[in-house]
């Protein structure tokens, strides 16, 4: 039975592999981005109900993958171990247990719901726009898989969010992202070296340590904030951007009726 299941969810398996870039790697953002987006477009005229539903479906399966993860963590390793930098200290893991939290206790987390989904949003948009750790995989694999269905279904839940108006977007609060970022960039300092005394070396969650990209550990948490804070801006203002461009179409719409 055990040799089955290492096998089983073994690096080593079938089909093609994974480059940055390569033609799978695009069709992967095409099916991932493109169909999370077209999925929002062809729903948004269901109720509110509905879409709350859809929402929360996708948060339950994207919770049960990553903690179901940790007791599959032995069988890929072949050894007697959990991979520890699957704690909840990177922005894509730290975010997906806030959304969950933040959908199920929605009053207690009422402030920060719109945070977590934006934050989870460009998580996964970045992991799987350059997924460096699955470089040289194959798709088809059971770390590919899951890594991949994880990151699309953050992306995927803050796309509908949004769309479906399960959160407001509104720019007096992005400030609420920036605490979101300050805490969480705080934590994986402590936890970097906590964890790297384990080992002997630092873990680099959240990047912040500068050790993967040559940085200075003092400048790369202001830098992280700074990459992430941007895109939280992004995020807001092409919000603003596709409501203004569709209200002008059904205004258009209207006007061609009367």
């Amino acid at each position: 039975m055990t040799d089955f299941l290492k096998k089983l969810f073994s690096s080593e398996t079938f089909g093609p592999k994974l480059y940055l870039f390569n033609i799978y790697h695009i069709l992967l953002l095409l099916i991932v981005f493109g169909g999370s987006l077209l999925f929002a477009y062809l729903t948004r005229k269901k109720s509110q109900e509905t879409k709350k539903k859809i929402v929360d479906i996708a948060t339950l399966i994207m919770i049960i993958l990553y903690f179901l993860d940790f007791f599959i963590h032995p069988f890929m390793t072949g050894e007697d171990k959990l991979i520890v930098d699957k704690l909840p200290f990177h922005l894509c893991t730290g975010a997906g247990i806030l959304i969950a939290l933040s959908r199920l206790f929605p009053r207690q987390f009422a402030k920060f719901r719109t945070s977590f989904a934006v934050l989870g949003l460009i998580g996964g948009m970045m992991y799987l726009t350059v997924p460096t750790a699955l470089d040289d995989e194959f798709i088809l694999c059971y770390r590919s898989l899951q890594t991949i269905i994880y990151h699309g279904l953050l992306f995927f839940i803050g796309v509908t969010a949004i769309s479906y108006d399960d959160i407001k977007i509104e720019y007096k609060y992005i400030y609420r992202e920036a605490i979101v970022l300050v805490i969480m960039d705080l934590i994986s300092i402590f936890a970097n070296r906590a964890y790297g005394g384990i080992r002997g070396d630092n873990y680099d969650w959240f990047f912040s340590t500068g050790s993967s990209f040559g940085v200075s550990p003092y400048l790369m948490p202001f830098v992280m904030f700074a990459i992430l804070f941007a895109q939280c801006n992004a995020i807001y203002l092409i919000n603003f951007g596709v409501r203004k461009l569709f209200a002008k179409c059904r205004a258009k719409k209207q006007l061609a009726q009367e």
